[in-house]
């Protein structure tokens, strides 16, 4: 029979295996709970990574496409303005002066009385922003960038689309009521550009009120001009910070 000190020793000895067996389990379910977390933080790293090259992918083939969309809008607002300055000239418009814009009745027509549009193609933005991908993107200069062309730009551009609409419309009232026969030569395959524009001279001849809305027009076209100019610049430095964020 084992006496009492002995007991006590080997008591002692249990209860000190059975610690270390627990710390080791412990050290064992640590070890596993930390590998298990790191693979799933690689994972996931890896992932971001590859979901903000997916999204700056799209965003540089989106700012070829805005920029095909812009030029083109720039070219059209140059051409109105060369349309107008012609139209208003005190002295009257000379013989072929618009050759060099148009031979066209119906861009003509189009210029005095359709409203134009600024909706360029940023279907990668809205569903960037929708989604919450802007969470993916490291760089704040670009998200930064994008703010700046989407949101304050582009609404530098479309801010005076009502007050365009406004004008068009009162002049397109004016010509109903006035002078329905220019409107009817528009769309008359025996009247030529040069007497449906003789036409016109005879009309702001007569009609200050077109004359004044012509010019009125021509003022929002030229303030129109200076904001997609900025609108370019805005794109240009999104393209920089697009460039940058990838290399």
């Amino acid at each position: 029979m084992m006496n009492r000190p002995t007991q006590q020793c080997q008591y002692r000895l249990m209860k000190v295996t059975k610690l270390k067996q627990l710390a080791l389990e412990f050290v064992v379910i640590f070890l596993g709970v930390s590998a298990s977390f790191g693979v799933t933080s690689f994972s996931q790293m890896r992932f971001e990574k590859a979901e903000e090259n997916r999204l700056l992918k799209a965003l540089a083939t989106e700012i070829e496409t805005i920029r095909v969309y812009e030029a083109r809008a720039s070219r059209d607002v140059l051409d109105d303005i060369a349309i107008y300055s012609e139209l208003l000239k005190s002295d009257g418009m000379s013989d072929g002066a618009l050759g060099a814009v148009t031979s066209s009745k119906t861009r003509i027509e189009f210029s005095l009385f359709n409203n134009s549009l600024f909706s360029p193609p940023t279907e990668t933005y809205t569903t960037l922003i929708a989604s919450d991908g802007l969470k993916y993107i490291r760089s704040n200069t670009l998200k930064t960038a994008l703010t700046n062309l989407h949101i304050r730009s582009q609404s530098r551009v479309t801010a005076g689309l009502a007050e365009e609409r406004l004008l068009k419309s009162t002049l397109l009232n004016e010509f109903l009521s006035k002078h329905p026969s220019f409107l009817i030569q528009a769309s008359d395959p025996n009247v030529s550009v040069d007497e449906y524009l003789d036409t016109l001279s005879h009309v702001l001849l007569e009609n200050q009120t077109v004359k004044a809305a012509l010019g009125m027009q021509l003022n929002y076209l030229k303030s129109k001009k200076a904001a997609l100019q900025l609108y370019e610049l805005s794109l240009d430095d999104l393209e920089t910070a697009l460039k940058r964020t990838r290399s």
